[in-house]
């Protein structure tokens, strides 16, 4: 979904993403939320009642809504009127990229996970196993100018 809105030299476009209704497999949860493992665990590991025996297991219990909607990009931007016979405007602009993420899953980033999981190329077909191995998103920033002649 992408708006944009314009007043006088400003602009602003904001380009907002999401997915919805579907599932992941969080096998971080599994694997660093079950005492089983014995070291570097979440504090969720202790929070939880049974814990499926406290046995390395792949269950529903461990699968999570992935629905997010996400901030993908917003662009803020001033256009300066010139009057000169070589340029016509100048345009200075930022651009902000992956700035939030509204999601209930508790993983790292329910985006991620795309289409396959475990970081694996799409036609390997894991379908929602969202892996251990993947870094979170980050977030970029972007200063920029643009000329018209």
């Amino acid at each position: 979904l992408t708006n944009s809105f314009n007043y006088k030299q400003f602009d602003l476009r904001v380009f907002l993403r999401g997915k919805f209704d579907y599932q992941i497999l969080n096998t971080t949860a599994l694997s660093y939320g079950n005492k089983v493992s014995g070291t570097n665990l979440l504090s969720s590991a202790f929070d939880k009642y049974a814990q499926i025996n406290d046995t390395y297991m792949y269950s529903d219990y461990y699968i999570e809504d992935g629905s997010f909607l996400k901030i993908d990009e917003v662009t803020f931007g001033y256009t300066f009127k010139l009057k000169s016979k070589n340029i016509r405007n100048l345009r200075a602009y930022i651009t902000g990229q992956n700035l939030a993420t509204f999601t209930k899953y508790t993983g790292n980033d329910p985006d991620f996970v795309k289409d396959t999981g475990l970081g694996q190329p799409a036609n390997d077909g894991v379908l929602g196993v969202d892996g251990r191995g993947p870094y979170p998103s980050t977030s970029s920033f972007l200063l920029g100018v643009s000329f018209g002649f």
